[in-house]
């Protein structure tokens, strides 16, 4: 009994969504959510050594609601399928999606840091309204401003930069 409530709190705590044929569709549709997966099969050592990095990154976006981290076990029943379909030949694959983009492969290191850099630099959105924290101080002020001009001045601008 003991190990069966170790097995399940460990389970429970992780946060890495798992991924497969009935739930990758509705999962991963979400157009305003960016999402990063490996794709991995459990007998592979490349998989396994980063098993403990991918799961950090997992816990540092637990509570984003700009992206989600998940995986696939491309073994499973439930998994075949949705490799195939994004067209995983290697393990482990990463693929990321940006906000309202495609699947997209990663071919950078597999360790914690340089994960987390790629998603900072390259999967999560840039400075915009609603993102302020990825702006600089110039950014956030020109921010600002374009929310205090009216329409009309805000076309007029848009016409002007054409």
């Amino acid at each position: 009994v003991g190990l069966q409530l170790f097995f399940f709190f460990a389970c429970a705590h992780s946060q890495v969504i798992e991924l497969n044929n009935t739930n990758f569709d509705e999962e991963t549709s979400n157009h305003s959510v960016a999402w990063f997966i490996k794709f991995y099969a459990p007998w592979c050592a490349h998989s396994n050594s980063m098993k403990s990095d991918w799961k950090e990154l997992a816990e540092k976006y637990a509570g984003s609601d700009m992206i989600r981290i998940g995986e696939v076990d491309c073994t499973s029943e439930g998994g075949k399928s949705v490799c195939h379909r994004v067209d995983v030949h290697g393990f482990p694959n990463l693929k990321y999606k940006q906000v309202g983009g495609w699947w997209e492969t990663y071919l950078g290191g597999r360790d914690f840091e340089t994960l987390s850099s790629f998603v900072e630099s390259d999967v999560l959105p840039r400075c915009s309204k609603g993102n302020e924290h990825k702006c600089s101080a110039e950014e956030k002020e020109f921010l600002e401003g374009m929310e205090k001009m009216s329409k009309a001045e805000r076309e007029e601008l848009e016409g002007r930069l054409e």
